[in-house]
């Protein structure tokens, strides 16, 4: 959470049963310390772009860097960090 500048557990959904190429992130949203909800923050939505595939499962946390999305695009990685 970058207001918050805490880690928030995240769900990962893969659109289409993980074949398709769009995936989105839930969180939860709180709100003077209190939980209020979920939401998809837009910037969570994310699409393969052109020439890439998902690697799969979002690579894990680490003390020093959030979760990460990674894209396999011709001769190159793309990792996309899960943070808003």
């Amino acid at each position: 959470d970058s207001g918050s500048k805490r880690r928030l557990p995240m769900i990962y959904l893969a659109q289409g049963f993980g074949t398709g190429i769009s995936m989105e992130v839930t969180a939860p949203r709180y709100e003077n310390g209190r939980l209020t909800g979920l939401v998809r923050p837009a910037k969570l939505r994310l699409v393969a772009p052109e020439f890439c595939e998902s690697m799969g499962d979002p690579l894990e946390a680490s003390a020093e860097t959030p979760a990460r999305v990674a894209f396999v695009c011709k001769d190159r990685v793309l990792f996309v960090p899960l943070k808003y």
